[in-house]
This record gives structure tokens, sequence and C-alpha cells, in this order.
């Protein structure tokens, strides 16, 4: 699970360095510079959303995990 806590974070990572790479195009090379409406950076976005959310439930899952551990040694 720390694994995929970790695969998930360079996801995000890669999704970040998409989206500058997008608004830069977008806001140099085609003097746009309302981005948030563009398709393709709402993609990306809610892609990292979706990373996020994953991270927050495999970081929950490894909580739990260790407290169940914590009892177990305790009792």
């Amino acid at each position: 699970t720390k694994l995929e806590v970790q695969s998930a974070k360079s996801d995000i990572r890669s999704q970040m360095t998409e989206l500058g790479g997008r608004v830069h195009q977008m806001v140099v090379e085609e003097g746009i510079t309302d981005v948030s409406g563009d398709v393709e950076v709402q993609s990306i976005l809610d892609r990292i959303k979706l990373l996020e959310q994953k991270i927050e439930g495999k970081e929950e899952d490894l909580r739990r995990e260790s407290a169940l551990r914590a009892e177990k040694t305790a009792g």
C-alpha cells in the first residue's frame, strides 16, 4: 500500500508537469490567459483530484493497519 501511495504521488507529479506544459502552450504560444475553461486543463485537474483522493484512501488504510498492529502488540 505504501508503494501504491508513492506511485500515485509520482503520477501526480507527472500530471503537474503535463498541466504546466499545457498552460505554457496556451499562455505563451496561443496568448490565452484564461486557462480554466480549457477541456485539456480540466481533464488533467480531474485526474490529479482522483489521484489525491486515492492517496487519501490509501493513507487512511495504512493508518488503520498501523493502529491494528499497535493494538495487537499492546494486547
